[in-house]
């Protein structure tokens, strides 16, 4: 036997509904997408990508 569910039950929305919706988030994202990225965002992500001294395997010079 299961346990009861708990919490809100998932919808399920038509075909329609769903095409509504994603046309309406499209136009509402359109915008943000067009504009620059900003360049705090820019150095955030290229820190991303660089190498950690915590990462490197070499020791470090004595």
């Amino acid at each position: 036997m299961q346990p009861p569910r708990r919490g809100p039950r998932p919808v399920r929305l038509d075909p329609a509904a769903r095409a509504r919706i994603g046309r309406g988030l499209r136009l509402l994202y359109a915008e943000a997408l067009t504009r620059p990225v900003p360049e705090r965002l820019e150095r955030l992500v290229a820190q991303l990508g660089a190498p950690h001294a915590a990462d490197r395997t070499e020791e470090p010079p004595r």
